[in-house]
């Protein structure tokens, strides 16, 4: 998607007129009839006066498995590129078909919708620690002890309308459509919890930095509020993160609150079940060290999984003990093995 995917050719960008009348009741007619599947065009802003490429989301679940080939054979492109988003030529333009599983087609067609929208919501989404992609909204809860890890990944909805809503949008402003790219600039400013420090480049990390400024909507918002007016509309920071899902997800998202606490509280135990039994302290004990060390740990991870939840409960000293007497265990077990073995 954005019209660069087919590097052996040169596409072209096609005006409003020949997009919306010809090309894209043409490429749906024809996905549709190929495979009888859902096939949506991703919707644009109004006054929209050009088009670099057409991109079409195709419902994914009773494809066949050769449909790559079948659309190579119906429509004859002279380039095509093939990933996670097939992109052909079709017509000297680029035409990009999204297969997207049932569950997911909703919330990804209102993710893609209207130029960069969906990753401008997402910035104001990541003051809550919330991930707002094409796939849903998630969260992932962390391990204390190892920021970088990923302990467990939690989605809260794909429920589009209720994803807005609960990160201050208007729904029935969104469905409405907008006429001009501004006009999606201030739909994102006017969520009740707009700030401006997370869309700036500077905050952002390096892939996010190198991907955005390629984006010319992207770089077109920072130029947009810039100005004293847009700057005014920044929301004061009434909530952290817990307060957040306390006060907006919980009410709106009750399972996903439900699951979200006991992913906190499996963490948790996590946590103190690793600061009590790790590769550190199993060499401390046995003095085991390297691939001997990790030979043990392996064949002991079904005993250390079972005793693990009343581990927690216990301290440093009663774990020693037993990652002693599960090393005895281990070498009688090896010296069994070798016996046996040599006879």
């Amino acid at each position: 998607m954005g019209g660069n995917a087919l590097k052996d050719i040169q596409v072209r960008r096609v005006l409003a007129d020949e997009y919306h009348k010809h090309l894209v009741p043409e490429a749906k007619g024809r996905l549709k009839k190929l495979f009888g599947a859902r096939v949506e065009v991703v919707p644009a802003y109004r006054e929209k006066e050009s088009f670099g490429d057409i991109d079409i989301l195709l419902e994914a679940d009773n494809l066949p498995a050769n449909w790559h080939q079948q659309l190579f054979d119906d429509f004859q492109p002279a380039s095509r590129f093939v990933n996670n988003v097939v992109s052909i030529e079709f017509h000297g333009t680029q035409l990009d078909i999204v297969p997207t599983p049932k569950e997911e087609f909703d919330w990804t067609l209102g993710y893609y919708a209207f130029n960069d929208l969906g990753n401008l919501i997402g910035r104001i989404s990541s003051l809550y620690d919330i991930r707002f992609g094409h796939r849903g909204m998630h969260h992932w809860v962390y391990d204390l002890d190892r920021s970088t890890y990923v302990f467990r990944q939690l989605r809260i909805t794909l429920d589009w309308d209720a994803g807005l809503n609960a990160l201050g949008f208007d729904v029935k402003r969104w469905h409405a459509g907008f006429d001009k790219l501004e006009d999606i600039f201030d739909f994102v400013v006017d969520s009740k919890y707009f700030q401006l420090k997370p869309f700036l480049l500077e905050n952002r990390n390096h892939r996010s930095r190198v991907r955005d400024r390629k984006r010319k909507s992207y770089m077109s918002f920072l130029e947009y509020v810039k100005s004293d007016e847009v700057r005014a509309k920044e929301k004061p920071l009434t909530l952290d993160t817990k307060g957040f899902f306390k006060e907006v997800l919980k009410p709106a998202f009750p399972e996903f609150y439900v699951e979200y606490q006991k992913a906190f509280s499996d963490m948790i135990a996590h946590c103190k079940f690793h600061r009590l039994y790790n590769g550190r302290r199993v060499t401390h004990v046995t003095g085991l060290t390297g691939k001997p060390m990790g030979d043990f740990m392996r064949w002991a991870k079904p005993i250390v999984q079972d005793a693990a939840f009343d581990l927690i409960n216990e301290g440093q000293e009663v774990t020693d003990a037993l990652i002693m007497k599960w090393h005895a265990a281990y070498l009688e077990e090896r010296g069994a093995a070798v016996i046996e073995n040599n006879l």
